[in-house]
């Protein structure tokens, strides 16, 4: 036994940790896994935050306030214009159209006004717009869905490697267990001194492993927090996931509301296109009271004007053949969002299935390996198993642990693109 014990001493002294690092054992300090604590946060309320403040959803609001602007704008071209007016002249001589001047000076105040009896481009321009604010409103509520999304996926990410953390580190706590046992068995001669050296090397693998969860962990976190427009530190205590069902959306998806108010708006573009061939017939007038050197009083006067476009030939067609062309391509995305909609939630749906099902199935592969290692590691201890079968079921413990909390964020993550397909988002007061 003596080649044994000098092949091990001369393995502990290759996993001899350098100056300054830490030695692995129970006095070994860890960094702390996040656990509930008063200030802990649900998948709920991260999901809330997430579509008030996420910048997706904040730019979109802004987006729809421009569409605002463009409606009022366009409205109020549309309706009849009032103004009120103040006016002066002096002159002597000719008017600029060469008429002998009646007087001298002119004062007067009154009210003018015009109202638009004909004007198809500028009518289908304020449905177009107004379909465009439809639209945008519903633009919002798909950037809130795709905003919840990213955040229940990200929340999983988190509490799923903070659960593998746990895990590793729980198998850690084991392993040493086993390594201060080998280490007795080889210190009375009845095992070899490299079974030593490969139990604290597994010790070390595991602990490397929770290391890495753990800033998987952190790095999700930190992507959350920037999602929820809070500080980002890489901090978050969460409550842990619970198996619920995929919740149910609205009749009409908001991106097929987005598109179908796309193409709305496109249509009435298309026909502002072709009101802008047509003539414009507009009725204008004004009151008001004048002074002059002898005397003055109350005037009038009323007006019809009809303008014609004119233009060269092929200006007027080009727009209304851009304008057809938006049409078309406001059909073709409606159409195509459509099918991508229905792609991913027949994906997703099945996603979720499938992850439900691995969930149970590594469920029940958890309490077999923890069943195999306890009966391995007592064999093991008796001298009826070698130190390779005790590392295979460690790792094969190990191994179902980290799965089954993998497969539990799995299935968060197919739940969240499952609701997404759907358009399913919070109730908020916008």
């Amino acid at each position: 036994m003596g080649w044994t014990r000098a092949l091990g001493l001369a393995l502990a002294a290759t996993l001899t940790l350098p100056a300054g690092a830490q030695e692995v054992g129970p006095s070994a300090p860890e960094p702390p896994i996040e656990t509930p604590g008063p200030d802990v946060m649900g998948i709920d309320e991260a999901r809330a935050r997430v579509e008030r403040h996420a910048l997706t959803v904040a730019l979109a609001r802004w987006d729809r306030e421009a569409a605002q602007a463009d409606v009022a704008r366009w409205t109020g071209a549309a309706l009849p214009s009032i103004a009120g007016f103040v006016s002066l002249s002096v002159g002597a001589g000719l008017t600029p159209f060469g008429f002998p001047r009646p007087v001298a000076s002119q004062a007067g105040v009154g009210v003018s006004g015009s109202v638009r009896l004909l004007d198809v481009s500028t009518w289908a321009a304020a449905a177009s717009a107004r379909r465009s604010l439809r639209g945008q409103e519903a633009t919002v509520g798909w950037a809130r869905v795709q905003a919840r999304e990213q955040a229940t996926q990200l929340y999983a990410v988190v509490v799923g490697e903070q659960a593998v953390a746990r895990a590793l580190e729980e198998a850690r706590s084991s392993a040493e267990e086993d390594a201060r046992a080998v280490d007795e068995l080889v210190a009375a001669g009845l095992r070899p001194s490299a079974d030593a050296a490969r139990t604290r090397s597994e010790v070390l693998d595991l602990r490397a492993r929770s290391i890495e969860a753990r800033g998987r962990a952190t790095a999700a976190c930190a992507a959350l927090q920037d999602l929820m427009a809070v500080e980002v530190n890489g901090r978050c205590v969460l409550q842990p996931l619970l198996e619920i069902e995929p919740g149910e959306g609205p009749l009409t998806h908001p991106a097929l509301v987005a598109a179908a108010e796309a193409v709305a708006a496109a249509q009435a573009a298309q026909v502002s296109a072709i009101g802008a061939q047509l003539p414009v017939v507009e009725a204008s007038g004004q009151v008001a009271a004048y002074a002059i050197e002898s005397g003055g009083g109350p005037g009038w006067s009323a007006g019809l004007d009809v303008n014609v476009p004119l233009r060269i030939l092929n200006e007027g067609r080009g727009e209304v053949m851009a304008a057809t062309a938006a049409r078309g391509r406001a059909d073709t995305a409606l159409a195509g969002q459509r099918r991508a909609l229905d792609a991913a939630r027949v994906g997703a749906e099945a996603r979720f299935e499938a992850a439900r099902v691995s969930v149970v199935a590594r469920e029940g592969s958890v309490e077999a390996a923890a069943a195999a290692l306890k009966l391995v590691q007592e064999r093991y201890r008796a001298g009826l198993s070698n130190v390779s079968a005790l590392l295979d079921a460690r790792r094969a413990e190990v191994d179902a642990r980290v799965g089954l909390a993998r497969s539990r964020a799995a299935r968060w993550a197919a739940l969240a693109s499952v609701e997404s397909a759907r358009g399913v988002q919070g109730r908020l007061a916008e």
